[in-house]
């Protein structure tokens, strides 16, 4: 074998470990590329279910707000407003007079029934 030769061999194999070397960079680049696309997605689910969860907390905070408000307006009657709507109705209650002159109070309204005979005999005193 000539100088040239090995020479050429040299050369060769030099550029054939640079070829290696440039495969195995682009290939590492691209796992760390991917691995850091990965990285940033799982950050913006993370920040996703961070935005979701506090508009979820805002919506519940103000749906409380706004009931709670309600049981400020309401006063004393706020009780009856977590105990359904009869003792709501109560307060409203009118007496229904048929054509012989007796009282008709519905099953609906059986506590306001009290109250109702106590304003009528109120009105009578």
């Amino acid at each position: 074998m000539t100088f040239a030769v090995l020479m050429f061999m040299l050369v060769f194999m030099v550029m054939v470990a640079a070829l290696a070397v440039l495969v195995l960079f682009i290939v590492v680049m691209a796992a760390l590329t991917l691995f850091v696309m990965m990285m940033v997605m799982a950050l913006a689910v993370l920040v996703l279910f961070i935005v979701v969860m506090a508009a979820l907390i805002m919506v519940f905070m103000m749906v409380l707000l706004r009931l709670f408000g309600k049981t400020l307006e309401l006063g004393p009657k706020a009780v009856a407003l977590f105990h359904g709507s009869e003792e709501l109705l109560a307060v409203q209650l009118l007496p229904l007079g048929g054509d012989d002159g007796r009282l008709r109070v519905s099953a609906e309204e059986r506590n306001g029934l009290i109250q109702l005979l106590v304003r009528q005999r109120r009105m009578r005193e």
